[in-house]
């Protein structure tokens, strides 16, 4: 207040004096000078006062003008350190577009110094295609014609460095006005890194996008609310979405069947919670009556900064994949069916089928071949022919496999192994899509019972054509031995003969009616046989048998034990089937016995015996044939009376007598046992119901 008063009253008293000089005369005061005024007291006291008045007022402003000076020299100060420290580069520029302001970091971004660009404009800054365009704009501007628009907003522009390279900054401009001094502050900023980063995560989202789109499968994205917010091309075509669709983020829970949503949103929650979904499937809604598609979706949470914001996934059309595996369950339940069907008809085929490798070695084979070559059919595979084959008389070249192999043609062998069974044995080849033989299939029939019938039936054709000659013979015989027979009986009545004379003729006659005996039952047997039954005596059936082999069975040295009755009662039956019977177990005795006793033995002896027994309440004829021979293993008993089984060498038995024998006597109501220890004796029981009285008729 007192400060106002005083300034207010200095200039007041300023006034006066300016006022007062001015009315006093010029001359006079310039010509004394202060001098003249100093002698003038009024004047001089005046000038005191003023003077004194002047310094109170003008000294606060000389302060306030220091403490102004100094402020803006701090500030100055702190404005260039500012600048210098700032990592951003700032360029300040004056009306007439010179730089007046280049900071450090301006000279790191630039390559240029602080002294080369101060005074400078700003066109080394500027790539030439530019240079024209700014320096109209400063003009424009510092012309008063441009608006502050580009003041405060970050712009993006190239910069030339001092060694020739382009660089992207963001500039950004302010404006320091001091009265009509205006000065434009720019700041630089390098962001080539960003924008190359930028360009980098543009291209790189750009091929995610596009590989997204070459998938066959269906990728998405979603946000935490299940709206999608990204599809490739198949999701949009699955779902049928069109891009202006997507952009509205529709819900997944738009496409999806009514009785999977709950599910759905259960598996979403999960994902978001962080868990993996792995193989859901979900049935989609399709328009135009269309049937669901079925998808199979894999899911993983999206996470950033630690936040879980939305899911990302894969859903994988699966509805084709879905029918073919339904036809693929179909057909392999009809393969399997067929497959079933088809090893049930080779596993029923009694032959050994069998598919090879080109080593020999079994791939497959059935039942029919484990059967035959004694093998389980689980060990066949990997087992090589060899071991199956043990003792092949087709082995090497022979082979048919073999051969097959080689000539890629069907090729066939008859064989035999070394338990004596024939064989025939057919290959045929296997060939892959280029002709290439990969496997041989092998089809082999046991023909042993086939060969043994051969055999038989040659042997039966041998024994009618010996027969046929042997009843030639007989007859031929016949009659000379009637001669004889007759002869010798008229001598030995003549009264003229002596005694030792007639035993002679008797000795004749005996032996010619034995030859005749044995040409009759010769001629028995060999004559055709009738199919009807008869009563017959078992004891003349015996005896018709012993008369044809006994002359053998005492060259032979063996004991004859015979104790039958010989009015045994009659049987129904075919006489000389019950002839061939007797005659094949006659046989069977002698040669076992010839077999264990070689020469003359007190044990090498054959005995029949005959009894009448009940079984059941009927009467029946038992005829019991007793040999001291060599036995029959027990072993081999249970399968003596298979057909072609028989315990005799190759070529010594066909192993067929004892399985006849067994029919005939099974065809005519009775039963044939075999009993035997091996090394000590075999012992066969036949039983034959007695003919009742309407069949002795």
């Amino acid at each position: 207040m007192r400060r106002s008063v005083f300034t207010n009253v200095g200039l007041l008293l300023l006034g006066l004096l300016i006022s007062g000089v001015q009315k006093a005369d010029s001359a006079a005061v310039l010509t004394a000078g202060m001098g003249g005024l100093a002698q003038t007291p009024f004047f001089m006291i005046l000038f005191l006062v003023l003077q004194s008045l002047l310094i109170l007022y003008l000294l606060p402003h000389v302060r306030r003008q220091k403490q102004i000076q100094k402020a803006l020299r701090g500030s100055e100060e702190r404005f260039k350190a500012a600048a210098a420290a700032i990592s951003d580069a700032l360029v300040a520029i004056d009306e007439q577009s010179l730089v007046v302001l280049f900071n450090p970091a301006a000279e790191r971004l630039f390559g240029y110094s602080r002294e080369q660009m101060l005074g400078q404009t700003l066109d080394c800054l500027l790539p030439k295609r530019y240079r024209d365009r700014h320096r109209a704009a400063l003009a424009n501007y510092f012309s008063g014609g441009a608006s502050s628009r580009v003041f405060g907003s970050p712009l993006e522009l190239p910069a030339l460095c001092a060694d020739g390279r382009e660089i992207v900054v963001e500039l950004s401009l302010s404006l320091l006005s001091d009265g009509d001094t205006r000065t434009v502050l720019a700041s630089f900023r390098d962001i080539s890194q960003r924008k190359a980063d930028e360009e980098a995560l543009r291209q790189s989202e750009e091929r995610f996008r596009e590989l997204a789109d070459l998938l066959p499968q269906s990728v998405f994205e979603t946000d935490g609310q299940g709206k999608v917010t990204f599809a490739n091309r198949m999701a949009l075509q699955v779902a049928g979405w069109s891009t202006e669709d997507l952009a509205r983020q529709p819900s997944m829970m738009d496409i999806l069947c009514p009785e999977d949503r709950q599910r759905a949103v259960s598996n979403i929650q999960r994902v978001l919670l962080g868990e993996l979904l792995v193989n859901e499937e979900y049935a989609l809604q399709q328009g135009d009556g269309k049937p669901p598609l079925t998808v199979v979706v894999a899911a993983a949470p999206i996470v950033r900064r630690g936040q879980t914001v939305g899911m990302r996934g894969i859903a994988v059309d699966v509805t084709e994949r879905l029918a073919v595996e339904q036809v693929a369950r179909e057909n392999s339940e009809k393969f399997k069916r067929l497959y079933q069907e088809y090893q049930a008809l080779l596993d029923h085929i009694p032959d050994a089928i069998t598919l090879y490798t080109p080593e020999l070695t079994v791939v497959r084979s059935n039942q029919g071949a484990a059967r035959l070559l004694g093998f389980p059919v689980t060990e066949l595979p990997g087992t090589h022919c060899s071991a199956l084959w043990v003792g092949c008389s087709a082995a090497g070249e022979h082979c048919p496999v073999e051969r097959c192999f080689r000539s890629g043609q069907v090729e066939q062998a008859f064989t035999k192994t070394d338990d004596g069974r024939s064989w025939h044995v057919r290959a045929f080849p296997v060939c892959n899509k280029d002709g290439e033989r990969i496997n041989v299939i092998s089809l082999a029939s046991d023909v042993t019972r086939q060969r043994q019938l051969e055999q038989e039936a040659s042997r039966a054709n041998h024994l009618a054509s010996l027969g046929e000659l042997a009843a030639g013979v007989a007859h031929e015989i016949n009659n000379p031995i009637n001669g004889i027979i007759n002869y010798a009986q008229i001598l030995a009545d003549d009264g003229q003969i002596g005694e030792d004379n007639r035993e002679v003729l008797r000795g004749i006659t005996e032996e010619g009616e034995r030859i005749a005996n044995i040409v009759y039952n010769l001629l028995s047997f060999a004559r055709d046989r009738q199919e009807t039954k008869t009563p017959v005596s078992p004891g003349e059936v015996l005896s018709a048998a012993l008369a044809l082999t006994e002359s053998q069975l005492r060259k032979d040295m063996i004991l004859l034990d015979i104790n039958v009755d010989p009015g045994l009662p009659l049987v129904n039956a075919h006489f000389q089937q019950l002839q061939q019977v007797i005659l094949n177990i006659i046989s069977n005795a002698r040669y076992a016995l010839n077999q264990r006793y070689p020469e003359g033995h007190e044990g090498k002896t054959f005995a029949i015996r005959s009894e009448i027994i009940q079984d059941a309440g009927e009467a029946r004829v038992m005829l019991l044939f007793h040999d001291g021979g060599t036995g029959i293993p027990a072993d081999q008993l249970p399968k003596i009376l298979d057909p072609f089984y028989t315990t005799k060498p190759s070529g010594a038995g066909t192993g067929l007598g004892l399985s006849i024998s067994h029919g005939i006597i099974e065809d005519h109501g009775g039963r044939l046992d075999i009993d035997s220890v091996e090394g000590c004796y075999t012992k066969v029981t036949i039983e034959l119901p007695i003919a009742k009285g309407n069949e002795l008729l």
